[in-house]
């Protein structure tokens, strides 16, 4: 029989990790909206999301590429 304790802690680390990144993806999120309300989160997310926008282009034309490339 194997021991599964290496996996439970490695699950939990990976588990942890997830959780705190999804935390501090999402802090400024939660900050703006509690201290300056939800109109100032909507045009919070609004600008966010024009801001990535030359990122995620970018980014799919350099997905596209490489698809392309290794076939």
């Amino acid at each position: 029989m194997t021991d599964i304790r290496p996996l439970i802690a490695l699950g939990g680390n990976v588990t942890g990790a997830s959780l705190a990144g999804f935390v501090i993806r999402h802090l400024d999120q939660f900050l703006i909206g509690w201290y300056w309300g939800p109109a100032a989160l909507g045009f919070y997310e609004r600008a966010y999301k024009l801001l990535l926008v030359p990122v995620n282009n970018i980014n799919a034309l350099f997905t596209v590429l490489m698809q392309a490339l290794s076939g």
